[in-house]
């Protein structure tokens, strides 16, 4: 195979089959295609794709690589030894494999064959089987590499005389130390000069064995290590000596600053303000961020002023007073007078003006809220949700407020407890809420104000606490409703009494249009057909089809004759705008 491939130019393609036959494989199972990729691979051939995840149809690429040879199976194992000092046969085979690539059974052969040959020895270490690299030859320690190198003459191999006239070599050896230095060069001439010559040379050898004597040579060799005089080379050294003791004197010349009144000044202030950054933080983290709290304070100041005069105006108009007083049933005048009211207060009420207070005793907060939850508006106190509804109204109540800055109302909002009470006092009446529980949600979950078959309050505020990925929504049920003001006011009217005539509107008076559109409509709808829609069921104009417009459509369909789905399609577009005629 690597000869057709070197004929090949070092690479080929082949068919699976093709290749599985030329190692005389008929039947291609997992077994016999790795086999063949071991083989491939011994033999130096690189194949892609693996054998094992190729198909019939897969043509195979073989290339010609360097296969490891011994001499890399040596030099892995002994690298492997030398790093651990003894390893265990798996061990040894697993660090040859890893370091060469070859099969696991090849190196397991290979641990076995340096084994044989003396290149690792064996030994017992915890009662098991483990190799070692052989102990190193005592006589070769004291020879340079260098001077080891030319023992391995192998022309007196050849002449078993020379051999004998080895042994006395040893001698030399133990000159060889002392002459490393002053004799190399002769010796590589004597080498391709005749045999005889180099008899003569172990015999002035012995002469020089009192040379050893005469090792003050060595001394006179040192002479050249005279070049470390360069060593003196703190001439360089001392050049940064001059230059240090210049700048010293210089900066000893200098006169030496004082701070002048105007950066002691400055220091101060940098450190009181330190100061000041540490303890809002301490305080922020404690108890709320001090600076937005005293904003928010001086807010609420001015909003429960605005609450009372709002109080003073709110009143019924005289056909509310009418319809009202048309009904028979106490309780239903009074629930007509709230919604009303309600309704009134809640679409004329602009965003960051004063609806009304809240005052939770189990966490401590007496305030005013405001109209809408946006950013400016939680600054001035919690905030009203302006699609949801007014106590009064029915359906739910949703607000919300801050947990850390401008003034923090609804930090400890995750105290509350089953049966605490939170008490809402609007310009109409007050409403008492008993808490149910709370929970947290997504700060991206949807519709968590919506209707539930009863009134409710449903307070929100971010968790936890120094982070917006959540929401605890406090989830509380209406309980008691106490009128005040115009709501206190009771006019019934009698079934003897005929209702007053109304005036009829002027011929000429234009009538208000609508844009309804022939967008069918449904919760979570925007724009100005849903505004066309609340102004026919009279709803809070919010342009926001929510749990409210749901609820004023569901009861049209329901007094029209159409199925009560709480959505706007074409029958229920139809019948709009005919009541608007």
């Amino acid at each position: 195979m690597r000869q057709r491939l070197e004929r090949a130019g070092g690479a080929d393609e082949l068919g699976i089959n093709e290749l599985l036959l030329a190692f005389g494989v008929r039947k291609a199972t997992p077994s016999a295609r790795r086999g063949v990729e071991n083989r491939l691979r011994v033999a130096g051939i690189l194949v892609d794709p693996p054998l094992e995840s190729a198909n019939r149809h897969t043509r195979v690429r073989l290339e010609l690589i360097e296969p490891p040879g011994d001499g890399d199976l040596r030099a892995a194992a002994e690298e492997a030894l030398a790093e651990a000092r003894a390893l265990r046969g798996p061990q040894l085979a697993k660090a040859i494999r890893e370091a060469t690539g070859v099969e696991l059974a090849e190196a397991r052969g290979a641990v076995r064959t340096l084994e044989r040959a003396g290149d690792i020895v064996t030994g017992r270490e915890d009662g098991r089987k483990v190799y070692r690299l052989p102990a190193p030859d005592p006589f070769a320690v004291p020879v340079p590499d260098e001077e080891v190198e030319p023992e391995p003459i192998v022309e007196p191999e050849p002449e078993p005389e020379p051999e004998p006239e080895r042994e006395p070599e040893p001698e030399p050896a133990r000159v060889a130390v002392a002459e490393p230095e002053a004799e190399p060069e002769p010796e590589p001439e004597p080498e391709p000069e005749p045999e005889p010559e180099p008899e003569p040379e172990p015999e002035p050898e012995p002469e020089p064995e009192p040379e050893p004597e005469a090792e003050p040579e060595p001394e006179a060799e040192p002479e050249p290590e005279a070049e470390p005089e360069p060593e003196p080379e703190p001439e360089p050294e001392r050049e940064p000596a001059p230059l240090a003791a210049a700048v010293a004197d210089f900066t000893a010349a200098l006169p030496r600053p004082s701070l002048s009144e105007a950066r002691r000044w400055a220091s101060n202030v940098l450190a009181v303000a330190g100061v000041l950054l540490v303890t809002e933080a301490i305080v922020t983290v404690l108890w709320k961020e001090p600076f937005t709290a005293i904003e928010a304070s001086q807010s609420q100041d001015r909003l429960s002023s605005e609450l009372r005069h709002a109080s003073q105006a709110e009143a019924l108009k005289q056909r509310q007073w009418r319809d009202i007083a048309a009904e028979q049933n106490r309780h239903t005048r009074l629930v007509r007078r709230l919604q009303y009211l309600a309704h009134s207060l809640n679409s004329s009420t602009a965003a960051k003006k004063a609806l009304g207070r809240i005052a939770i005793h189990r966490i401590g907060i007496d305030v005013v809220f405001v109209q809408g939850t946006g950013g400016s508006s939680l600054d001035l106190g919690p905030g009203h949700y302006t699609q949801t509804s007014l106590p009064g109204e029915g359906g739910t109540v949703g607000i919300a407020g801050h947990r850390t800055t401008y003034g923090a109302w609804f930090r400890h909002i995750d105290d509350l407890r089953r049966g605490d009470g939170i008490v809402l006092t609007m310009p109409y009446g007050r409403f008492t809420y008993v808490v149910q529980g709370h929970h947290t949600v997504p700060a991206s979950r949807r519709h968590a104000f919506d209707g539930v078959g009863y009134d409710r309050l449903v307070l929100s505020a971010c968790h936890p606490l120094f982070s917006a990925s959540h929401r605890i929504l406090v989830e509380a049920r209406l309980r008691r409703t106490v009128p005040l003001g115009a709501a206190k006011i009771d006019v019934h009217r009698g079934p003897s009494q005929p209702p007053p005539a109304a005036k009829p509107p002027p011929a000429n008076a234009p009538k208000p249009k609508f844009k309804l559109g022939n967008r069918d409509l449904s919760q979570g709808s925007t724009g100005d057909d849903v505004r066309a829609v609340q102004s026919i069921l009279h709803v809070q104009v919010t342009g926001y089809f929510g749990p409210q417009t749901v609820k004023a459509v569901k009861a049209f369909q329901k007094s029209h004759h159409l199925p009560a789905v709480g959505r706007v399609g074409p029958a229920t577009r139809k019948a709009l705008r005919a009541a608007h005629r």
